[in-house]
């Protein structure tokens, strides 16, 4: 009689094939697990030396950029900088495009526009003279002609004049390049110039003390990071990040490297000289 070997033959197959899904379920499980990828965020600014700048090899560097990657780094975001136009940050805020803006933002005032997360640094606002004016308090700017950057916030103290101890100027004139606020100074073209105070203190060094800085500021700026109003979630956690940085340390000692030259950046002045780093705030 002949026997029927079709059920035994499926039977071996069934059993090799049990056998080797084992044997690969064994395989895979010894495998680490595929990690998830980091969410990547998209910070908007524009070039702003010393906070934002491109570096010899260019990369972008600079205060605010260190401070970005390092509160991204506790937070497990990957992060990338977009230079984009300083006019356009609104467009893309609100579009979605870009995450947030963190390129020297001035708080001040703008609480009902944007969901800030800090301050990380707190700036004075000063006006530099001529060493040879009779300028000597800002009470003896009214009357004058003042050179200020565009669309910064002693550009609008000095348009709005919403406190009487704010000077009446005869003239307030603005740049978008920081170098004209001191050639402007130094060639006679106007009277005083207003920024932030390590700016001043900057041109000073360069210029050997051409310039000299009224001890009464016109305001205090707290630097902050911008997000649209609708990633509140996103600014807290941030907003955490940015306290325990001042808290620790990590803000000074970023500051620190700049103030003191170790990370030296060039500004042009003139012929495209190059000169130390300027700070301003906006």
């Amino acid at each position: 009689m002949q026997k029927n070997f079709r059920p035994i033959a499926c039977f071996c197959l069934l059993l090799v094939l049990c056998v080797l899904s084992f044997g690969c379920g064994l395989q895979d499980s010894s495998k680490p697990a595929i990690q998830p990828q980091q969410k990547e965020l998209v910070f908007a600014g524009d070039i702003y030396p010393p906070f934002t700048y491109m570096d010899i090899h260019g990369n972008m560097a600079g205060i605010d950029i260190e401070l970005m990657q390092e509160a991204c780094r506790r937070l497990g975001y990957k992060s990338t900088y977009k230079v984009i136009p300083w006019n356009n940050k609104d467009k893309m805020l609100g579009s979605g495009e870009v995450d947030a803006v963190w390129s020297c933002f001035s708080m001040n005032g703008r609480d009902d526009r944007y969901a800030w997360a800090g301050p990380y640094l707190d700036t004075r606002h000063v006006v530099i003279v001529g060493k040879h004016t009779n300028i000597k308090s800002l009470a003896d700017l009214n009357g004058r002609r003042v050179i200020v950057q565009y669309s910064s916030q002693p550009e609008k103290l000095l348009l709005e004049r919403k406190t009487p101890d704010v000077p009446r100027v005869r003239d307030l004139y603005s740049t978008k390049n920081v170098d004209a606020l001191f050639s402007s100074l130094r060639m006679g073209y106007v009277d005083a110039s207003a920024c932030n105070e390590l700016v001043a203190q900057q041109y000073q060094r360069i210029f050997s003390g051409d310039f000299v800085i009224l001890e009464q500021p016109l305001m205090i700026s707290h630097l902050g990071v911008a997000f649209s109003k609708d990633k509140q979630e996103l600014r807290a956690s941030f907003d955490a990040v940015i306290k325990e940085m001042r808290n620790d340390g990590t803000v000074e000692r970023i500051l620190e490297r700049y103030k003191n030259g170790q990370n030296e950046v060039g500004v042009n002045e003139g012929a495209n000289k190059r000169k130390q780093v300027s700070f301003i705030t906006r």
